[in-house]
């Protein structure tokens, strides 16, 4: 570019500056690369996988160190490996439950004895008497069962149907 008093100039202004363009070598390579922000995303979900697993193992962990079920993310309580459950037993061996079917019933001290069929879905009575069932007064009751080869025995409260217990005990027989 010629200067102002007409000479060409061996200094190039800043704006005239020549650019070297310079192609890629081997350029293939960039264009199978995914972007960068594939890789980032790839790399904290995979340092948020570590972290689950390790917590994940940390639990189980402790669940083998106790394994009354005190640890992380279990309530305090009862579960099914603390729970027995206990049968009460029947106050008459079944013998004498079955002798109950031939003699009248005897209702002993059971105030209504309808109402009480009712709440235990029976339509009659068998054979009944009057016994003790952990220190106090009860009502053993042969009913019909759901099979017509066997009997079911039934413990009540006198009470029975206030008493809102239902049966105390029960236990089904093979009809004589």
């Amino acid at each position: 570019m010629p200067s102002d008093s007409g000479e060409p100039s061996d200094a190039l202004a800043p704006h005239d500056a020549l650019h070297r363009v310079v192609p890629p070598t081997s350029g293939h390579h960039r264009r199978h690369r995914p972007p960068v922000r594939w890789r980032r995303v790839a790399a904290v979900a995979g340092v948020l996988a570590g972290v689950l697993g390790g917590g994940v193992g940390v639990v189980a962990l402790r669940a083998a160190e106790h394994p009354d079920g005190d640890h992380i993310g279990r309530p305090a309580g009862p579960s099914a490996r603390h729970i027995t459950a206990r049968r009460t037993p029947m106050p008459l061996p079944d013998a004498q439950i079955l002798e109950l079917l031939g003699r009248p019933a005897d209702l002993g001290q059971l105030t209504d004895p309808q109402a009480c069929l009712n709440r235990l879905g029976a339509t009659r009575i068998l054979g009944a008497a009057p016994v003790t069932l952990n220190g106090g007064p009860a009502v053993l009751l042969v009913l019909p069962a759901a099979e017509p080869t066997s009997v079911s025995a039934v413990v009540v409260a006198p009470d029975c149907p206030a008493a809102d217990r239902g049966a105390l005990a029960r236990t089904e027989l093979a009809r004589p």
